[in-house]
């Protein structure tokens, strides 16, 4: 998976080794420099779901022209994938956001919603649907494997066409939340702010590794 905040090989030694600095960072840390690792985490795993979530959009239009079912199917499935990773770490982000002072779960929940509604918004929704992709009461999207075979071979052209809306609308989306002047990148840095160098390396490492 390509991460906006690193690529760590070993992740299970190094999620270990990253907790470990980050719970040693805590305990000789005031509360309010705690809260903000604790959000910065929190933020960091929703930012590299995001990242993901972008290459997984640019994805849907570089198919080959013409694609196969087994193409077409696979990038519809990464990127449901990558969508549903996004949904949980902004529903983590919002179950953890209690335990804290700062609230990162409400510019988490934000990227959320701007991501659903350029996915599902207006006429989108229907559209995936006729894909068989639909949204479940969680949030998560779910793929009808027999409608979405389906909905290709009847209509291929249309089926790509959908895709390659789908993929405009979520990258530009995206593409305005991860820079530090967007929905993400200005609240990763505002929590920044009050962690020092050596907490705030532990924790970009933890959280490029609970990405994975």
């Amino acid at each position: 998976m390509i991460s906006s905040i690193g690529y760590l090989p070993n992740t299970a030694a190094a999620s270990a080794q990253a907790q470990a600095d980050v719970a040693s960072s805590n305990a000789v840390l005031p509360n309010n420099q705690s809260d903000a690792i604790a959000s910065l985490s929190s933020l960091g795993r929703v930012r590299s779901t995001l990242a993901e979530l972008q290459d997984r959009a640019t994805a849907l239009k570089t198919l080959n022209n013409p694609p196969t079912f087994t193409d077409f199917q696979a990038v519809v499935q990464s990127f449901v994938q990558s969508f549903n990773a996004l949904n949980k770490a902004v529903n983590d982000t919002t179950a953890n956001a209690k335990q804290v002072a700062q609230e990162p779960d409400k510019p988490a929940k934000q990227a959320l919603n701007e991501v659903r509604n350029a996915t599902l918004g207006g006429s989108a929704a229907s559209a995936l649907q006729s894909l068989g992709v639909s949204q479940q009461g969680n949030g998560s999207l779910l793929i009808n494997s027999a409608q979405l075979k389906k909905g290709f071979l009847e209509n291929r052209s249309s089926a790509v066409s959908t895709l390659a809306d789908l993929s405009n609308r979520v990258s530009l989306t995206v593409g305005k939340q991860l820079p530090d002047s967007g929905t993400l990148g200005r609240a990763v840095n505002e929590v920044r702010a009050p962690v020092p160098g050596n907490a705030r390396s532990a924790v970009t490492s933890y959280a490029a590794v609970e990405a994975f």
